[in-house]
């Protein structure tokens, strides 16, 4: 009984084995077809450098020069060990492998160099996707597949105290080592707005979590950049267009206008912009203007709608507290031009902003460029009738300061202070007749051969928005005070108002 039991547990094992052979059989023989393995049948993933008939089929190279948003150059290497081309050569660029149709299939043409060319390819999104080659070998069919990456990226420059910094400004949602090798980043200057012989790399091999380079050596003779992101150990290369640190700018107004239907205040401006492509026809153009100060900044887009892309109009809502503050306010064009951008200062070049002013509802407006434009927002208030004297009380010398101060509109100022550098600022008493007094107890105030700057602040709220510096042309200033072996007087240096505590 017990032979005949190992019997049949041998003959069921003998059948188990068998059944697992015809299985892995059968499968092996759905994933081929004339002899060769069906890439269809193969996850995605796995599908680069398959190994057919104990060969292993892939492409040598792949160029991707980027044109704008959506288009592309593409220059494909794909030969055998002999460097020769394959027969009946077809190639699909598809959002999923399997997806090899007419929509799908690119027109490449072969060049002198065995390189097959695709100009200006289209891609409505940018993204992951693959490259399928389809060929034939001694008339069998065959396939080779290469998952590639058109960036979401959206490169730009702008100009930090002269010099060149380049953001890279890769998407953060996207996988950058699908399309970047751990130091494949890799950067060139050059003269031209077009990749070429002139293109000199200035940094290469950058480690692919570099997100920004400052050039130490920016030149004007040089003003364009591209990126070059090398993945699949450099057999793949994508290029930026070109970064552009400068641009031409024309033709820049402004003006106030008011909208009496909803009685709001605008500044209009208006003008031209254009980067390396001065062609309207093959530039694509998106020009917006920041206004605020970093971080705290608003967008206004282009209201322009004629038919010149290079043309802006810009609508700043003066009303609209969340655009313009009070104080300065920091205008920045962001120009976008096929794929890059530039932070750009306005150029009002020949345009005379000093005109451009106005008041309204307590505030007054105006343009000033310290360094680059920028709107100012004060409230509309009047100093006056000032005098400055040093008065001793006791053992106390003060410094005291009177006068007269107007506001259009009183109710916004919750504080007047007089700020004494070294000290710190004193509250003004202000009186309903609008005079004013502010007494400073200078005891603390250090002796020095350095004078001390003074200015009137101004507060709304908790927060500080106006300082007015103190012009010493107009105002009465007493005369210098002995106290002891220690002088208190006044100083003037480019006709601002200083104080000067010495021995």
């Amino acid at each position: 009984m017990s032979k005949y039991r190992s019997y049949i547990f041998g003959l069921i094992l003998s059948l188990v084995i068998f059944a697992a052979s015809l299985t892995a059989f059968l499968v092996l023989s759905n994933q081929t077809k004339n002899g060769e393995i069906d890439f269809r049948d193969i996850p995605t993933n796995q599908r680069e450098n398959i190994k057919v008939a104990n060969k292993s089929y892939q492409f040598n190279g792949l160029d991707i020069f980027q044109q704008d948003f959506n288009h592309y150059d593409l220059y494909i290497t794909f030969l055998d060990e002999n460097d020769d081309i394959y027969e009946d050569v077809t190639f699909y660029i598809s959002k999923m492998a399997e997806d090899l149709n007419e929509s799908t299939k690119i027109n490449a043409t072969l060049n002198v160099n065995k390189v097959y060319e695709v100009e200006n390819f289209y891609i409505p999104s940018r993204g992951d996707y693959f490259l399928t080659a389809k060929f034939k070998i001694n008339g069998l069919d065959n396939e080779a597949v290469l998952p590639i990456t058109f960036p979401k990226m959206n490169p730009k420059i702008y100009i930090n105290n002269g010099l060149n910094n380049l953001m890279f400004e890769i998407d953060g949602k996207t996988s950058w080592s699908s399309f970047i090798d751990p130091e494949g980043i890799n950067l060139y200057r050059s003269s031209d707005y077009t990749f070429n012989e002139n293109a000199n790399i200035i940094e290469e091999n950058l480690r692919i979590i570099t997100y920004q380079y400052l050039d130490l050596n920016s030149t004007p003779l040089e003003p364009y950049y591209f990126l070059k992101l090398s993945s699949k150990e450099g057999r793949v290369n994508f290029y930026t267009r070109c970064l552009f640190s400068t641009v031409t700018q024309e033709d820049f107004k402004a003006r106030f206008l008011h909208d009496t239907t909803t009685d709001t205040m605008y500044l209009e401006f208006t003008g031209s912009i254009k980067g390396p492509e001065k062609d309207n026809n093959l530039a694509t153009r998106d020009i917006r203007l920041r206004v605020g100060n970093w971080p705290v900044t608003t967008m206004v887009e282009n209201s322009y709608r004629g038919d010149d892309n290079s043309r802006y109009k810009f609508l700043i809502n003066l009303k609209d507290k969340n655009l313009v503050k009070v104080g300065p306010n920091d205008l920045v064009i962001y120009y976008i031009e096929n794929g890059t951008m530039l932070e750009a200062s306005i150029n009002t070049n020949p345009f005379d902003i000093n005109p451009i002013s106005n008041k309204y509802d307590g505030y007054k407006v105006y343009l000033s460029r310290p360094t680059a434009l920028q709107i100012n927002k004060d409230y509309d208030l009047t100093v006056s009738n000032l005098i400055a004297n040093f008065v001793k009380e006791g053992e106390v010398v003060y410094l005291v300061f009177s006068g007269l101060v107007y506001f259009q509109n009183p109710l916004a100022i919750t504080k007047m202070s007089l700020y004494v550098q070294n000290l710190g600022s004193t509250e003004a008493e202000i009186l309903p007749d609008g005079s004013f007094k502010v007494k400073v107890d200078l005891t603390n105030l250090p002796i020095s051969s350095h004078w001390n700057d003074l200015r009137f602040s101004f507060t709304e709220g908790e927060n500080k928005f106006m300082d007015i510096d103190l012009r010493s042309s107009l105002i009465t200033k007493g005369s210098p005070l002995v106290d002891g072996n220690v002088t208190y007087q006044f100083e003037s240096w480019n006709d601002l108002l200083k104080l000067h505590k010495h021995r």
